[in-house]
């Protein structure tokens, strides 16, 4: 593991970016998955400065949706899915047909279960870029969750 510091929040955006851009040129057609909230904005405003720049190309990239809230419709405002569709995903012109996402009003065993085999259907996720809350949680697991815990797992186990 390599640790890289950061010297202030512009300065960790920016460093977030250029690795997704760096993968994304080794990779184009790559499978992310990022999060949602306060953390990745500036992330997510420097990779749509330089798309809109030509700076790299996301016409390949796909991307998974983190987390979802149960029991809301991928309208409502609060949506996860909606919200990363906002920041980042409509901007920089990534489509549904490019996106893997929860069904909020489904059985959270049965999506779970179907995330998991579609993200295997598409070859598994290139780069996990996650939030670290403030108890602690990374992405969605709150403490104690292990971090090799399937996606089902935590469906039924929360």
């Amino acid at each position: 593991m390599k640790l890289d510091i950061a010297t202030d929040y512009e300065d960790l955006s920016r460093r977030a970016a250029a690795l997704v851009v760096a993968h994304l040129r080794i990779k184009p057609a790559s499978l992310f998955v990022f999060p949602t909230g306060n953390t990745p904005r500036g992330m997510f405003r420097v990779l749509i400065e330089r798309a809109r720049a030509d700076d790299f190309d996301v016409s390949q990239v796909r991307f998974v949706v983190l987390d979802e809230y149960a029991g809301i419709t991928l309208r409502d405002r609060r949506s996860l899915t909606g919200w990363l569709q906002r920041e980042l995903l409509l901007p920089l012109g990534i489509g549904e047909e490019r996106l893997l996402q929860f069904d909020p009003l489904g059985d959270p065993t049965g999506e779970s279960a179907r995330m998991d085999a579609a993200i295997a259907q598409w070859g598994g996720l290139d780069l996990a870029i996650l939030g670290l809350g403030p108890n602690g949680h990374l992405g969605m697991n709150e403490p104690g969750t292990p971090l090799d815990q399937p996606c089902a797992d935590i469906a039924q186990n929360p």
